[in-house]
């Protein structure tokens, strides 16, 4: 915990705003120290200039951005998506499902931030900044020190330096892409392959109470995805379900042709949900769960108003919270969840 760092170790401080707190952060790194700003989807967009630089100069000690997510605006002014805002900026985007995910993500944020040279954002949810579980917190781990390295070809980005710069970004997405390939954090549970089911974030939670029967691919980050392993897991089932918090980027670029996803010269059905471009099964303006009641039942479209939209995503935002602690592992009955007509 904070209170059980030495004296010196840690440094708190609270920002005039997200872009400001997002530079203080990235003038930690520069110097060799790992550096974390935390801040909701909104500061994101206030913090949006230094990201966008920060990224084409990279990090030296790990530098790890936390955006905490409200699907469903529960408590801020607007909706908005941080995954495609770290798709603009080419960053990673790392999709804890639970308490003990959070924190594993946010120790493996920090090295892969310096292992690839690249900030990394750890995103939270709602949901999932409301949980509440026991977790396994490790031995206490020192990185080395590194020390302000002064190169300005890499940490001045005029013109002259972003076109060389540039070129590097795109090479380090790509191996960060391959590493994804390989990684635990994509996690294929094999199972019926009549049904397959590509999920992150919490909704996972969801999927393993409800439908534990099916072949669920986790991916532990929604950028950059792994299309080899999704082009994979696509080709071993039947029918493909994409289950994500939020009208995130996930499914539309699974579904396009343009991502690469889908096994080529098969067909595969592909239904998402609470995704912008799918066969919505469930309102774009909620967060996702598991309740009675959802059109999510087999054989049911949904086809009901905006109004009863907002009605119904007002009833099961309620019904989790009363009864589900899901991103923790803690929930109590999920109801029913089970596929659309397709």
């Amino acid at each position: 915990t904070l209170g059980a760092c030495r004296a010196g170790d840690l440094q708190r401080r609270w920002s005039t705003n997200e872009k400001v707190a997002s530079e203080v952060a990235t003038g930690a790194s520069l110097r060799g120290v790992r550096a974390l700003a935390a801040m909701k989807h909104v500061g994101v967009n206030v913090a949006s200039d230094a990201i966008m630089s920060q990224s084409y100069i990279g990090a030296n000690g790990g530098l790890v951005f936390a955006v905490c997510d409200a699907p469903g605006t529960p408590g801020s002014q607007n909706e908005q998506d941080p995954p495609l805002s770290a798709r603009w900026a080419r960053l990673p985007v790392l999709e804890p499902p639970d308490a003990q995910g959070a924190l594993d993500s946010t120790r493996l944020a920090f090295e892969l931030s310096e292992r690839f040279d690249t900030p990394v954002i750890v995103r939270s949810t709602t949901r999932l900044g409301h949980t509440r579980s026991l977790v396994q917190v490790g031995a206490r781990q020192e990185p080395a020190a590194r020390g302000f390295i002064e190169d300005p070809r890499k940490n001045v980005m005029i013109p002259a330096y972003a076109r060389l710069r540039h070129p590097l970004l795109l090479e380090r997405e790509t191996r960060v892409q391959t590493w994804l390939e390989e990684s635990e954090l994509t996690r294929w549970e094999p199972g019926d392959p009549a049904l397959g089911i590509v999920t992150l974030g919490t909704a996972y939670a969801y999927v393993k109470e409800v439908l534990p029967q099916a072949s669920i691919l986790k991916l532990g980050a929604s950028w950059p995805l792994p299309a080899g392993r999704i082009r994979a897991f696509c080709a071993s089932v039947q029918r493909v379900l994409v289950v994500e918090d939020g009208p995130t980027i996930t499914h539309p670029i699974i579904g396009c042709p343009g991502g690469g996803a889908k096994p080529p010269g098969r067909r595969v059905s592909l239904t998402g949900i609470s995704a912008p471009s799918a066969k919505r099964s469930t309102p774009a303006n909620t967060e996702f769960c598991a309740s009675s009641g959802s059109p999510l039942t087999s054989g049911g479209r949904s086809s009901e108003t905006a109004s009863g939209a907002k009605k119904r995503g007002s009833r099961q935002r309620r019904r989790v919270s009363n009864t589900s602690q899901g991103a923790s592992g803690q929930a109590g009955q999920a109801n029913q969840l089970a596929m659309p007509s397709m």
